[in-house]
């Protein structure tokens, strides 16, 4: 998935699911700072941290990431949104 295609991905589920992306880009150093992972997907573009307006059952919104093509991650307080193929395509390591 390309970094445009990703864009447009995560504006329809943020939208569909009236969620505010709060992380999208990081340097290394702010990754590290952050406790982010070695290879996170927030390096290369590929991954946003979105917090709703009004939390939707997980379930659901696992299916709206799933019909994107994305795989989301519950992290608590936020949801980690990123390609489903992540680290398997040119774009990850």
């Amino acid at each position: 998935m390309t970094v445009l295609e990703f864009v447009e991905k995560a504006q329809i589920f943020c939208t569909q699911l009236n969620g505010s992306i709060t992380s999208w880009y990081r340097t290394e150093e702010h990754n590290r700072k952050v406790g982010g992972a070695k290879r996170s997907a927030h390096l290369k573009w590929l991954a946003v941290d979105i917090i709703y307006d009004v939390p939707f059952k997980r379930v659901y919104r696992q299916e709206i990431a799933n019909s994107l093509g994305l795989k989301i991650i519950d992290e608590g307080d936020h949801d980690h949104l990123m390609p489903r193929d992540w680290g398997r395509t040119i774009n990850g390591y």
